[in-house]
């Protein structure tokens, strides 16, 4: 990747489409929206 050894990697992000399709997801809490 071209990063330099005195440097580090805090994150990643991956986008794009599996090429698996599943039967079900993974339960999940469901969201606490506060429209306003």
């Amino acid at each position: 990747l071209g990063i330099e050894d005195s440097k580090q990697i805090a994150t990643c992000l991956v986008i794009g489409y599996p090429d698996v399709k599943y039967q079900r997801t993974a339960p999940r809490k469901d969201a606490e929206i506060k429209w306003i």
